[in-house]
């Protein structure tokens, strides 16, 4: 069986919120090695051959990972969102606003967390910038964060 080829890859600018994401264990994220770590994962995407498109960095968006998350009663806690310190920004984990199915066409996600709830519409224009169209897009009550599906080609 053949390995798709991918030919596109999507990126999300860093937030200044960042800095602030949700982590299991405290720690400071350095904004300076953040943005050197993406361009490098940037600079390895376009020497793959991939053309690299870019969705603005947007700190309206927040919300903790929730991949492998711990269960609330271990979870730490996130500190309310302020006017002068929005909460904590997700949105670098793109993968979770959409499932590419094909060459063609994409699924909208609506993920989990609240928070994060609007973040796929940059998503969505980008996508279709792209060529792709818009299959579905999952809608309320339901709720489905991209990075959390495996597909399987048979």
């Amino acid at each position: 069986m053949a390995l798709a080829r991918f030919s596109r890859a999507l990126v999300r600018g860093l937030p200044a919120t960042f800095p602030d994401a949700l982590a299991f264990v405290p720690t400071t994220i350095d904004m300076e090695a953040a943005r050197a770590q993406q361009e490098a994962y940037i600079g390895v995407l376009k020497d793959l051959g991939l053309r690299v498109a870019h969705v603005p960095a947007d700190d309206r968006y927040a919300g903790g990972r929730s991949h492998g998350r711990p269960s609330a009663a271990r979870r730490p806690a996130r500190r309310p969102a302020t006017a002068s310190r929005p909460c904590p920004a997700d949105c670098v984990f793109i993968e979770d606003t959409a499932i590419v199915v094909d060459s063609a066409r994409a699924v909208l996600a609506r993920p989990g967390a609240h928070e994060r709830l609007g973040e796929q519409e940059d998503v969505a224009r980008a996508l279709t910038q792209a060529g792709l169209a818009i299959a579905h897009a999952i809608e309320a009550p339901g709720t489905l964060d991209g990075g959390d599906v495996l597909q399987v080609r048979g």
